[in-house]
């Protein structure tokens, strides 16, 4: 049987909020974060 691959992107866009506190309530770890005024 083949398996199905699916991704999924979630944003959330502010000048500052604690990513440990997404991290938690979501359950789930982020594949990456970056905060204002980190170089991407």
């Amino acid at each position: 049987m083949d398996k199905t691959n699916v991704k999924v992107y979630f944003s959330a866009v502010a000048d500052e909020f604690p990513i440990d506190d997404f991290t938690e309530t979501l359950g789930i770890q982020p594949t990456r974060t970056y905060k204002k005024g980190d170089a991407i």
